[in-house]
């Protein structure tokens, strides 16, 4: 008799991914206070991205361009954090949220063509898809963040709320993902309108294509059977 094939053991990186993102919303209110002294979220964020794309075996070539900007965005968010003049500082820390908001474009198009490019569904596609949907949350609170740069006005906060701190900011971004508007903090700057709808709209399109794309694939795999 021919030697019974070995199952396939199923592949777990978004496992650990969805894991890590979800841990890591859960403490940022935390770690929040922390950053003003050391850069600790972005350093823990970065690790886990690059945990990750290590293990989906990424180009070279791009690994190591998504590597080189992520160390150039943490080396001037330290350099920001030196008490520089107030513009000094504005100006560095610009530039490293850019490059942040680059490294987490190109991640997240990496995972979406590793989603994509899947010819059958297993657990780890719908999880990479729901990382790739609290990814984009992410995306777009670095968005405001650059918005409250230019203007710290830019947003509509309560009486009670006497700064406009990260933890805001990212309650704001994952509110508009979800279309859940509470209305306690709200756009004001025309920029950061035009960001909060098209934030909307991405999220909806993405849900939208990413269960189309299930749906496809499980009536190919149903066909193949």
């Amino acid at each position: 008799m021919p030697p019974k094939k070995k199952p396939t053991q199923e592949k777990k990186h978004f496992m650990i991914l969805l894991i890590s993102l979800v841990s890591f919303l859960l403490v940022f209110p935390f770690l929040s206070p922390l950053d003003s002294i050391f850069p600790v979220i972005p350093l823990l964020f970065i690790g886990i991205i690059f945990f990750i794309l290590i293990n989906l075996n990424i180009e070279k070539k791009l690994f190591n361009t998504i590597l080189g900007i992520t160390i150039g965005a943490f080396i001037l968010q330290v350099i920001a954090d030196l008490g520089l003049p107030d513009f000094a500082e504005k100006c560095i820390m610009l530039v490293a949220l850019i490059l942040y908001a680059s490294f987490l474009i190109l991640s997240i198009l990496c995972f979406i063509q590793k989603i994509f490019e899947s010819k059958k569904i297993d657990a780890d596609t719908v999880r990479g898809g729901i990382c790739i949907y609290l990814l984009l949350g992410l995306q777009w609170w670095i968005f405001y963040m650059i918005v409250l740069i230019f203007d710290p006005a830019a947003f509509h906060i309560p009486p009670f709320i006497s700064k406009l701190s990260e933890t805001h900011l990212l309650y704001f971004s994952y509110s508009t993902l979800t279309t859940l508007g509470y209305g306690d903090i709200s756009a004001l700057h025309p920029f950061a309108m035009t960001l909060s709808s098209l934030q909307a709209i991405f999220g909806q399109l993405f849900l939208a294509v990413f269960v189309a794309r299930l749906v496809g694939l499980h009536i190919s795999q149903q066909n193949r059977k």
